[in-house]
């Protein structure tokens, strides 16, 4: 269909484009549809209508999180496709993980990928939390030590209650990973 034309950054009605569709469903057979979209310029840029009630302005890269499709959000982070910011590292931290190795290389891509100075100075509701304290609300040790492994200086920095990521949590195996 890209050969005939037709608009790779086309939206349904509900705002969905084809490149949101591919990053949400990629599995390793489907990455090549996902890069061939990229390759044909299709915009990750785009987000969702908030109006749509799909999702609170995700783009692909948020979409695929969200999905679970972690091998397509890792295109799309490490090859600089997708804009990494608070909404993209909101929806990291929320997502549910198991440990997986390509689970591993998609945060890691992600964390590599964004700005520093984004991931020091990004603050999450209700009590301005940092990434680190973002982390440990999830209570998963896993994303708890990526995000120290590359911002230890956050473990440190207390929330807008005054309150530092350890003391945030009485989670065993999170407080072991801040406390080493």
């Amino acid at each position: 269909l890209i050969s005939l034309g037709a608009d790779v950054n086309a939206r349904s009605s509900d705002s969905v484009t084809p490149l949101m569709l591919a990053a949400g469903k990629a599995s390793s057979s489907r990455l090549p549809v996902l890069r061939a979209l990229l390759a044909a310029h299709a915009d990750p840029t785009l987000a969702l209508a908030r109006a749509s009630g799909n999702g609170n302005g995700m783009r692909a890269l948020e979409v695929a999180l969200k999905a679970r499709a972690f091998l397509a959000a890792a295109v799309l982070a490490s090859e600089g496709h997708a804009p990494i910011d608070s909404l993209t590292l909101d929806t990291l931290v929320r997502t549910q993980y198991m440990g997986t190795a390509d689970e591993r290389a998609t945060i890691s891509a992600i964390l590599d990928a964004v700005a520093r100075p984004v991931a020091l100075s990004v603050r999450f509701p209700p009590h301005a939390n940092t990434l680190l304290h973002h982390a440990v609300t999830q209570h998963s040790a896993f994303l708890v030590q990526l995000v120290y492994e590359r911002f230890p200086s956050l473990a440190t920095v207390p929330n807008a209650v005054n309150v530092t990521p350890a003391a945030y949590t009485t989670d065993v195996a999170v407080r072991l990973v801040l406390e080493t």
